[in-house]
């Protein structure tokens, strides 16, 4: 998508999906087989975004909320920010990398939970009282686990990891 709008009402399931610029709003939903790049404008739909990078890493910013549903790279990071809230729903897994989400409004965490072979980083750090980190999954790091949340950290699930930082 290189420009204008598109309104989705339904689900979309694409094995590439490229955006530099324009809007994909609506109810639906988004998910990508294979590969995903994002370098500009605004993913603004309300139903899940389900990504499944088969190569490389997985990095982009969104300037509103966002809902992941299974998002998860075979052999790569995942570096997601997002202007509003970030909500996961289901398993999101950086296998062969560090996991990364920052949010600024609240980052809930599904039941789903967060995996990552390598380092985890969870911030929600805009000062407001929205800024926190809900976990009710759990968070299962190979490397070490911070969580920075301005407002508080709600902890309903297990946290393992090398080291655990939790401000």
């Amino acid at each position: 998508m290189a420009g204008g709008s598109l309104g989705v009402g339904g689900a979309i399931t694409t094995p590439t999906y490229v955006q530099t610029d324009g809007l994909l709003n609506g109810a639906g939903s988004l998910t990508v087989t294979q590969s995903f790049s994002k370098s500009g404008g605004t993913l603004g739909m309300t139903g899940p975004l389900s990504i499944t990078q088969t190569s490389g890493n997985l990095v982009f910013s969104n300037p509103t909320a966002l809902t992941l549903g299974a998002v998860s790279t075979v052999s790569g990071a995942i570096d997601i920010t997002a202007t509003g809230g970030l909500t996961t729903t289901v398993p999101v897994a950086a296998n062969g990398g560090v996991l990364k989400l920052t949010a600024l409004s609240p980052i809930n965490v599904g039941s789903g939970g967060l995996s990552s072979t390598g380092d985890m980083t969870l911030t929600a750090m805009t000062p407001s009282p929205s800024s926190i980190i809900r976990l009710d999954g759990a968070l299962v790091s190979g490397g070490n686990v911070t969580l920075l949340a301005y407002a508080g950290i709600i902890q309903n699930a297990s946290i393992s990891g090398q080291n655990i930082d939790a401000t």
